[in-house]
């Protein structure tokens, strides 16, 4: 009887262990379901700015061209169409760069991690309430900034906000567009193995960073400023020119506060101003040396002119203007395309040889008059 009853125990025993071993199975697959189902949380100060969910965590930090760190702002939250949105703020002339560090958290076994990918949509101003959400077709919006297939161990990105000379771009070092306003979102895709009725690959989002890179405000900029030059060769062969400011003042400024002008005149008489938009007031009579808009642009720090076939002497004009549109600030320059007729090598030579033989010419003139006189 009682070996009857202990194969009842050990019979009851093994059941309850199977029935354990299912329901902790079950309890962790569901727990780790709720853990990769859980929201995304974005963390917000000045020391901490991180995106994180379960399986996540991406940091931000941003420095200056010395690799000390910059403490950002927070701004308050702005309303852009239907969404809040707070930006974290550095002034551009402070910021060199932002480093990006990426890592998982989550190793559990019942999800296979297929790839990540690092979003970035940007837009030029300094409007905070404009709608970053929809770029309307813009050049910058949405690029796969960066991209990996899985891995446990993701490499740091640095993201510098302007054009670095002497680097070059990598998929872990990236270049931004100067000022403006930018989001950075953070994307995943994964297989949950313990969900059979769910065998394709699923995508989730941790959530965006927003930053706002702000320029200097033009109306506390003041001093002086005179233009450089150098000289390269066009298209058409005449001289083109690059134009720049000759100091830092407005370095950091908003571009749309410094435009440049052309006007010039050839050895016709013939007056000419950049484009047809430039044909008003006592500038109505000349001649647009391009009919549409500039393509290489006419506003920013720096300026580049190719007179398009046309040899004239230019004043080119440099004019800073407030954020009211009245002008602050201005200098000039004077430069030429006209071509300078230089005598060629070639007939330098052909002109000597002419010459000496004439001179050669001469002498044997000479010699056969002498002679001839002596025979007489």
């Amino acid at each position: 009887m009682i070996k009857k009853k202990s194969k009842y125990i050990y019979i009851i025993s093994l059941l309850l262990a199977i029935f354990t071993t299912f329901a902790i199975s079950f309890l962790i697959a569901n727990l780790t379901k709720a853990e990769i189902n859980q929201d995304s949380e974005t963390v917000l100060s000045v020391e901490n700015l991180t995106l994180s969910d379960s399986s996540y965590e991406v940091r931000f930090q941003g420095f200056n061209a010395n690799n000390s760190v910059v403490v950002p702002t927070i701004s308050d939250p702005i309303l852009v169409v239907d969404k809040e949105i707070t930006y974290v703020c550095y002034d551009w002339s402070s910021l060199s760069q932002i480093r990006i560090n990426m890592q998982r958290t989550n190793t559990n076994s019942s999800f296979a991690y297929l790839g990540v990918e690092l979003r970035l949509s940007y837009m030029q101003t300094e409007n905070l309430s404009q709608n970053i959400q929809d770029f309307n077709g813009e050049k910058y919006n949405d690029i796969t900034l960066f991209s990996l297939e899985e891995d446990i161990t993701i490499p740091t990105v640095t993201f510098y906000i302007d054009e670095q000379e002497g680097l070059e771009e990598g998929n872990q070092t990236k270049f931004g567009y100067g000022f403006g306003l930018y989001k950075f979102e953070f994307v995943y895709s994964f297989i949950d193995l313990s969900d059979s009725s769910q065998p394709n690959a699923i995508e989730k989002s941790i959530g965006s960073m927003y930053f706002a890179i702000l320029p200097d405000d033009i109306d506390e900029l003041s001093g002086s400023f005179g233009i450089d030059y150098e000289v390269s060769s066009s298209t058409t062969f005449l001289n083109a020119f690059t134009f720049s400011i000759n100091n830092d003042i407005y370095k950091y400024a908003n571009p749309c506060y410094i435009e440049w002008f052309v006007e010039g005149v050839d050895e016709h008489n013939m007056r000419y101003v950049l484009t047809e938009s430039d044909r008003v007031d006592q500038y109505y009579t000349y001649s647009a040396i391009y009919e549409g808009e500039y393509p290489y642009g006419r506003n920013g720090n720096t300026f580049y002119f190719d007179s398009n076939g046309i040899e004239a002497d230019f004043q080119i004009t440099c004019n800073i203007y407030d954020s009211s549109g009245n002008l602050k600030n201005t200098a000039t320059i004077e430069v030429t395309t006209i071509k300078i007729e230089t005598m060629s090598y070639l007939w330098l030579i052909i002109i000597g040889i002419i010459l000496a033989l004439v001179f050669i010419a001469t002498i044997i003139l000479i010699i056969v008059l002498k002679k001839n006189e002596k025979m007489y």
